[in-house]
Parts: C-alpha cells; structure tokens; sequence
C-alpha cells in the first residue's frame, strides 16, 4: 500500500505541502500530531529497499522504530506491518518475515543498565501490530519471545565484565537460567 493509498484509506488529513516533503528522495520520516477527542502521534517511515536490503538491515530498521520511542510521551504503539508482498523476495517465507519483525521490536528495547550511575527504569510501552494477515499467531510471538530472552542473555554475558564474569560465574549462570527451564546439568 502506497503511502498516497494509506492516507487515503485512513481517512488520515494532510496538506499537500507536508505529504510531497516526504515523498522527496531524502526525507526518512514524517511525524503528525494531533490533539483531537485522544491525543496522537503518527510516524510514517520509509523503508528503502536497496542493494543492502536484508533480513539483517530490516531487523535493525524496525529496532530503530522502538528505540525512537523511548524519549517519547507514548503509551501505546500501533505498527502497520508492510504486507508480505512487498519484500517477499529477501524472506524465506512469510512466517520468518513476522518473526523477524518481532525480533526487531525486542532487540530495539534491549539495554545493558548495570554498571550505569543513572539507571532509568525503562518504560512500559503497548505495541500493538496492525496486519491483516493471520500469521502472526500467539505461538509465534512467544517462540520469538523465547528466542530474544537467549539474544538477551547472551548479550548481559558478552557486556559483562571479564573479572565478574569467571568460568565458575557463567557456569553458575548457566545452570540458573537451564533450571527456570527445567534442565538439569551436574
């Protein structure tokens, strides 16, 4: 769906002016505000897929739509999710397309806060996917889910530092993570 087709079908109100700025080669994003019967922030970002396009490249880009965020007055976030169709051709299939969506959500909320003097507790944000596909089943967020709790932690690991983080302190946390799971190592 073009971004013309979008505006359009979302009875969404704009001028000309600000539509044909980020229709410009340059422009990244465009940001409305409104302050109706509900207050709202809406964010149009392009996408550009170019030689570079990959799984890898389309994690990241969704990462940076949470980590935007994260200064932000917002509550909830409603993401259209760009059909299918549109980037078939760098997926292997449309389930991986979801997944990998997901995974970018998650990895754009990561943070290492540790050893940080000025910890802020990091807000709690609604995402809300907007598609009209069904492939985005509950057991697929949660597989993801699982998978981004071992990104998570493998990523705590390689942050940690060398003098607290000895053989017998990842072998400790090893054997607690693998026990919440109900895995037993002697």
């Amino acid at each position: 769906q073009s971004f013309q087709d979008y505006i359009v079908n979302n009875n969404i109100k704009i001028n000309s002016a600000l539509s044909g700025k980020f229709l410009e080669k340059d422009s990244k994003e465009l940001f409305l505000q409104g302050i109706d019967d509900n207050p709202y922030l809406t964010v149009f970002k392009k996408l550009k897929i170019t030689k570079k396009f990959d799984n890898d490249f389309f994690r990241d880009f969704v990462s940076s739509l949470i980590i935007k965020f994260e200064n932000e007055p917002v509550k909830n976030l409603y993401i259209n999710i760009p059909d299918f169709e549109l980037v078939k051709d760098y997926f292997k299939n449309e389930e991986y397309y979801y997944s990998t969506f997901i995974e970018g959500l998650f990895l754009g909320n990561y943070q290492f806060t540790k050893y940080k003097s000025d910890k802020k507790e990091l807000k709690k944000l609604n995402v809300f996917l907007v598609t009209e596909n069904k492939k985005i089943s509950p057991s697929l967020i949660k597989r993801t889910e699982n998978l981004m709790k071992a990104v998570y932690l493998s990523r705590d690991l390689t942050n940690e530092i060398a003098d607290v983080l000895t053989p017998q302190e990842l072998l400790k946390q090893a054997k607690s993570e693998l026990n919440k799971d109900g895995v037993t190592i002697k």
